[in-house]
């Protein structure tokens, strides 16, 4: 498979609330992160939150798939790259990389397929075409 070009989404550092009793970060800050990678993505896709607002639309994770290779600590030095893997009419897929800043060295990853939904009517609705230009722009 191709690999898309990945983006920096996220830099920052493990803070000290963000640990458990073992000192390794908690896997609700690695959702947390991925989270707001994903933001930082979706503005690359023209998918702002005015965007959103003017179709009326929301973005939901239909699959979250994530893998740890090593735990995190406190102070640890990371950043997020991401990268589109496909997109069909309806769905697109994002993978991010979570990396120790210093040493580059993978600590998790997570594939994660999302859809745009009406938000009134509640139903699955296509990826608007300008974004579906900024989508292949990134394949």
């Amino acid at each position: 498979m191709k690999t898309s070009k990945k983006f920096l989404t996220y830099r920052g550092a493990v803070r000290p609330g963000e640990v458990n009793g073992h000192q390794q970060m908690k896997l609700q800050v690695y959702v947390d992160r991925y989270e707001q990678s994903g933001r930082q993505f979706f503005a690359l896709t023209g998918l702002t939150k005015a965007v959103l607002a003017e179709l009326n639309a929301g973005v939901a994770v239909v699959e979250h798939d994530i893998k740890f290779q090593s735990p995190l600590f406190e102070d640890d030095l990371i950043h997020i790259e991401s990268n589109l893997v496909e997109f069909t009419d309806k769905v697109f897929t994002v993978y991010h990389e979570i990396k120790d800043s210093v040493t580059n060295e993978v600590k998790s990853t997570a594939n994660i397929k999302l859809l745009l939904f009406d938000l009134e009517k509640r139903k699955a609705i296509s990826i608007p075409e300008v974004t579906r230009k900024k989508l292949k722009e990134l394949l």
